[in-house]
């Protein structure tokens, strides 16, 4: 299943995210403000340990509704980041869960269908509001 809507995925935090944003929609997630990226045994090559957090900026441009975001990835696989200049601002990101494709470790793709080349896969999704 993939869908641009939180409501529609199994992602960690979603219930606390949707009482203070109740139509909470990727395709609002705005500016990338921050990228962090933390590998917990970096004494071994085990890429399943590897977290990544987007610290994002939400505005659905209608409400006026406008909010930083954390989406926390567990277990990253692959990241494919645009060429960053000055900013990064995705316009369509999409998650899909691909437990059927049955890569080692892997449950999500979220990738940005809005012309930048975002995509990461991960074993887990958390999203929050800071």
């Amino acid at each position: 299943m993939r869908s641009h809507f939180l409501r529609d995925l199994p992602i960690d935090g979603k219930e606390a995210v949707l009482e203070e944003i109740p139509e909470f929609d990727f395709y609002d997630v705005r500016r990338v403000n921050k990228i962090t990226w933390v590998d917990q045994n970096s004494a071994e090559a085990d890429r399943a340990s590897i977290n990544m957090t987007l610290d994002v900026t939400y505005d659905d441009g209608k409400s006026g509704m406008f909010s930083p975001v954390q989406i926390r990835c567990s277990g990253v696989k692959q990241v494919k980041l645009p060429d960053l200049g000055s900013a990064f601002w995705p316009s369509e990101i999409e998650v899909e869960e691909i437990t059927h494709e049955q890569n080692e470790n892997v449950r999500f793709r979220v990738r940005d269908f809005g012309g930048t080349s975002f995509e990461l896969l991960c074993a887990g999704i958390e999203v929050a509001i800071p």
